[in-house]
């Protein structure tokens, strides 16, 4: 019978790695790595297993595997290299993983194969450093509804740039992420405007704007006080 999972890794619930019985004449290498070969062999469960405690063998035995759960798995915890072969994985959810645990070179490797899925380039955006984050941007510029998406998580530079945008609404995300000055010329390139969307965004700006002031006027009451304690101490 399997056992029951009770290891929790990278959100599975994964088999419990068993103990060498006294009996067996090999050493304790020798059974884990049979364990493992075993368990690239045997259902979904073992095979998830065998991805997230084994290595580059049972990576290389597994990354084409047809159930996606255990793709899945393999993008979790494989190499560099092993991440890189899977970038082609016709499943998103795969890329999706390979981009959330990947390196920054797996992630710019899937903008240059221009990776399309909304939800994988959000999640390249949201883990990947500054200058992958402008290679999603820059891959994303004509697609205005993914460009939406990823804004949340691009850089200040990035979002900055956003304001020069043809699109209304994106320059609209941009703002609602921007600073405050951003925001500013925002209200401004549309005070003239009279439709009713204007007159939304231009709410939504403004609590942005009274939101980000709060903030400003809380740190800098911390920095006084934290100054005046300071002044005390000496």
């Amino acid at each position: 019978m399997t056992p029951a999972c009770n290891e929790n890794i990278c959100g599975f619930e994964v088999l419990p790695f068993p103990e060498k019985p006294g009996y067996l004449p090999i050493s304790d290498e020798e059974f884990r790595r049979d364990t493992l070969a075993a368990w690239c062999r045997g259902g979904y469960r073992e095979k998830i297993a065998a991805a997230l405690y084994g290595g580059e063998r049972e990576w290389a035995a597994l990354y084409k595997d047809r159930d996606m759960s255990v793709r899945v798995a393999v993008a979790c915890r494989a190499n560099e290299a092993t991440q890189l072969k899977m970038l082609t994985d016709p499943e998103p959810v795969v890329r999706k993983f390979l981009a959330r645990y990947g390196t920054d070179k797996v992630r710019t490797a899937a903008v240059k194969s221009w990776e399309t899925d909304t939800d994988v380039l959000m999640e390249i955006a949201k883990w990947g450093g500054a200058a992958t984050k402008r290679k999603v941007m820059e891959l994303a510029w004509h697609l205005p509804e993914t460009l939406k998406q990823v804004i949340p998580y691009l850089s200040p530079g990035c979002i900055k740039k956003l304001e020069i945008y043809p699109d209304r609404e994106v320059q609209f995300q941009a703002a609602m992420h921007g600073g405050m000055a951003q925001c500013q010329r925002f209200l401004d390139a549309i005070r003239k405007d009279r439709d009713a969307g204007s007159w939304l965004m231009s709410w939504n700006i403004q609590a942005r704007v009274e939101e980000l002031s709060q903030v400003k006027k809380t740190l800098l009451g911390g920095l006084s006080r934290s100054r005046k304690h300071t002044e005390m101490e000496r």
